[in-house]
This record gives C-alpha cells, sequence and structure tokens, in this order.
C-alpha cells in the first residue's frame, strides 16, 4: 500500500497533463500513487501510458463538478497522505519527499510548501515567475484568504473522516472550503522551501480577461463564505468602517474573563476601547518608535515590545490579517496568541467559541 496518494484531475488539457506527470515521475521520494481522474474531457490515456509506470492508474468519471472529481479519486486512493496537482502544475524533484519529512517530523496532519506562481502562455511558453509570499498560519488567515495552491498540499486522510470530502454543490473554491473544514480539526504546518509550480495562462497577451475572471471567482467564494458560514469577506466595506452591535457583543463576551493587549490604535480601536478598556493590559501599535507612550493612561508600546508577551492580542486593524501577520512576525516567533476583530463582524457564532 503506496504511503502517499496523489489526486490529479485533468480536462480537455492534453498539451499540459505530460508535463504534470513527468514532474511526478521524477520524485525522489517513490512510494505513492498517483490517480488521474479524467473528467469527461479528451482521452489521454495514452498520455499516461507512456510512462510505463505501475504507480499512474487512470479512471474516466461520467461528467462531474471539479470538486466530484477530487473526491472520485480520493475514494479509490489507498494512501496514508494525500497530495494534489492540477493537470497543469507541476512538482520538483523534491517535493514529495518534502512534505513527507514535514508531516511525519512534526507528527501533523496537514503541511503545505512553497510554491512559486508561473504565468504562461498559452502555447506554455513562460511570461514571468513570482514566488509566493506567505504569512505565518493563523486560522483566521484561512478563515478568509484562500492562499494555499493545491499542489502545495500533503494531509493525513483521516481528515476527510472528520471533516467529510469536498463539497460538490460549490462551483468554485471548493478547496477553500475544505482546508477551512479540516482546520476546525488540526493546525496547520507551513514549509519555507519552494517545492511546487502553480501555473496561469495569460489570454491572447494580456491579462484583462484574467482579472475578470478572477473577480467573478472571488465574488462567487465570498458568496460561499457568507451563504455556508456567515463570513463576511470585508467588514469595512460591509458594515461601512463602523462596528455593529453584534460585533461589540461577541467581543465582549469572548474578552470577559481575560486581560489582552490591543494591535493597531486606529479608528476600530477607537470605537471599542470605551467598550472594553477594562481589559486592556497595553497597545501596540507601529508609530510607537523606541520609547512608550500612553492612550488614555493605558502604556502603549513599540512592536519590538511585542515578543515578551504571553496574553492574548487583539489586533484592530481590519480588513488586513495577511499584512498583520506579516509585519508582527518580524517581532515575534508565536502568532497564535493574536485575535482579530475581523472575525467578530460575522454573522456566525465567532470561530474563537470553537477553540476548546
Amino acid at each position: 500500500m503506496p504511503l502517499v496518494s496523489i489526486i490529479i484531475p485533468t480536462y480537455n488539457r492534453p498539451k499540459f497533463i505530460g508535463r504534470a506527470l513527468e514532474s511526478v515521475s521524477k520524485q525522489t521520494f517513490t512510494d505513492f500513487e498517483a490517480i488521474i481522474i479524467n473528467d469527461s474531457g479528451a482521452d489521454v490515456r495514452h498520455i499516461v501510458d507512456r510512462f510505463d509506470d505501475p504507480r499512474f492508474v487512470y479512471i474516466a468519471t461520467g461528467s462531474r463538478t471539479g470538486p466530484g472529481v477530487r473526491n472520485a479519486g480520493v475514494l479509490v486512493s489507498k494512501g496514508k497522505y494525500i497530495a494534489y496537482l492540477d493537470d497543469d502544475d507541476l512538482y520538483y524533484t523534491h517535493h514529495l519527499q518534502t512534505v513527507v519529512d514535514a508531516i511525519e517530523k512534526h507528527s501533523a496532519d496537514f503541511v503545505y510548501s512553497g510554491c512559486v506562481t508561473v504565468y504562461e502562455n498559452d502555447d506554455c511558453t513562460e511570461v514571468r515567475k513570482t514566488p509566493r509570499i506567505y504569512s505565518p498560519y493563523h486560522r483566521s488567515l484561512i478563515r478568509r484568504h484562500s492562499f494555499m495552491p493545491t499542489c502545495s498540499i500533503l494531509h493525513h486522510r483521516k481528515l476527510f473522516e472528520q471533516a467529510g470530502y469536498f463539497d460538490e454543490s460549490i462551483s468554485f473554491g471548493e478547496d477553500w472550503d475544505m482546508w477551512f473544514r479540516f482546520s476546525g480539526y488540526t493546525t496547520f504546518i507551513h514549509i519555507d522551501e519552494y517545492t511546487c509550480e502553480y501555473h496561469k495562462r495569460l489570454n491572447k497577451g494580456t491579462n484583462i480577461n484574467s482579472l475578470q475572471e478572477t473577480r467573478k471567482n472571488n465574488m462567487s467564494l465570498g458568496k460561499t463564505r457568507l451563504k455556508k458560514y456567515g463570513i463576511i469577506d470585508d467588514p469595512r466595506s460591509h458594515y461601512n468602517s463602523q462596528v455593529p452591535k453584534f460585533t461589540l457583543e461577541q467581543l465582549i463576551s469572548y474578552i470577559a474573563d481575560k486581560q489582552i493587549y490591543i494591535y493597531g490604535a486606529g479608528s476600530y480601536f477607537k470605537q471599542i476601547y470605551p467598550y472594553i478598556k477594562q481589559h486592556i493590559l497595553g497597545v501596540f501599535d507601529a508609530k510607537y518608535k523606541g520609547s512608550d507612550g500612553q492612550y488614555d493612561g493605558i502604556p502603549c508600546m513599540p512592536l519590538e515590545k511585542l515578543y515578551s508577551v504571553d496574553k492574548p492580542i487583539l489586533s484592530t486593524v481590519v480588513g488586513q490579517i495577511p499584512d498583520v501577520l506579516v509585519t508582527v512576525s518580524k517581532y515575534t516567533s508565536r502568532v497564535d496568541n493574536f485575535i482579530f476583530l475581523d472575525d467578530f463582524f460575522d454573522r456566525s457564532e465567532s470561530i474563537y467559541s470553537e477553540i476548546k
């Protein structure tokens, strides 16, 4: 039985699938099976057969949605761990070895590596490469952002038993939905090494159509988050930069028995301050450089002192979770004690009430 199963959906991309499979065949880690699922597209069996590799399993499905195709692959797979590769992406030769080493070293259930975004024309000629910049992992980040390409991920198959399979009712963003549900059962480990490529095509030499498609997809994903989980993608525009009453109520309930620090002394902080000031031990803000100040008698400190805090830190910098995580990680090695005001705007029970 293979240790890793790679799920590779394909649909009408015969000129790309060979490149993807070649990258799989060159892996330094060899204990895997690759499940290639053709979703009623052009027959590519001859391309798979060309590799003459018994680890490659080719199946054809009836017409299914994207998540349905992935589910079909998962259900016939045998590996302890599940990896993914879209038919136009590729692995570097050390990818599987790197993610397997990491998941076993940390006794983890979910790891993701660094990924390079490659922009190319329809004839596969490369236009440019852009290494992705990753924020430190935090569940509030994945709550609102789809930031991990599927090719970068390896996870334990038991997560499907806990969270269910890909939601076949979703037309776009089923991978984000799956990872978000997984995040309720385990933490994610980021491997700070580039091991794969995520490929995006430019349409006829311009990116106008690509941008329009991206906006359409983002709107679709935003509707999914709101409908399924009550998650508001951008609280700033949704609530016109105001803090609604129910947000204050959720926040006050959460910090009722806590002492906290604040990150960011901007307009949102000033709105909530009168209601939570008795819980605040201090305020961190970039404007305090090298020396402490005060806000209504509360100590205000430079970011350089973040490393010394062992209490919860509430970020009131709304709508900028990735930027906040990147910034604070320069001053502290831990971000797990951060909580984000963004999550208290959601129309469902706050993420923080889910923490055992």
